[in-house]
């Protein structure tokens, strides 16, 4: 019989946020419950049950493709970020896939080292949603400051 602790190997990890966060909540209810004493057996029983839907729903989302994006304010662009996002002349690893008025939405190549060294906040928030898992990176006059990104005033 497998361990109680042991169920999260069943949940695919797909390189999402939701499949983690799926994972990390179910084993975080399972040691909660078992805290308070909720019988072994009661606890395998529900993890199966909830595995099971689990197991159900991934044949469905494997007919689809469904990527995260990360959205991030367009304060965290340099100057010189804005105009190759605005000219499509972006590092390697990065593709403009949409423009707006107010941002822009880029591709980022998961496979490819982007190096933030240099000060870029496009490469910064590219390298970000690389590894949250992200194929995109959504830039917003209206996002989110993201704590951890370079932040640029303009004048």
């Amino acid at each position: 019989m497998q361990p109680i602790t042991d169920f999260g190997a069943r949940l695919p990890d797909s390189g999402g946020l939701r499949a983690r966060g799926a994972r990390d909540a179910l084993e975080s209810m399972v040691l909660a419950l078992s805290a308070l004493g909720v019988a072994p057996s009661t606890l395998r029983s529900a993890t199966e049950t909830v595995l099971d839907a689990w197991d159900n729903n991934a044949e469905a989302a494997e007919r689809v493709s469904v990527d995260e994006v990360l959205v991030v304010s367009t304060a965290h662009l340099r100057e010189d970020d804005r105009e190759a996002l605005d000219s499509g002349r972006l590092p390697d690893g990065l593709m403009v896939s949409m423009e707006c008025e107010y941002g822009g939405l880029v591709h980022v190549d998961r496979d490819t080292l982007l190096d933030p060294s240099n000060g870029s906040g496009l490469v910064a928030a590219a390298r970000m949603a690389a590894d949250l898992g992200c194929a995109y990176v959504r830039f917003d006059g209206a996002g989110p400051v993201v704590e951890g990104l370079p932040v640029f005033e303009w004048t």
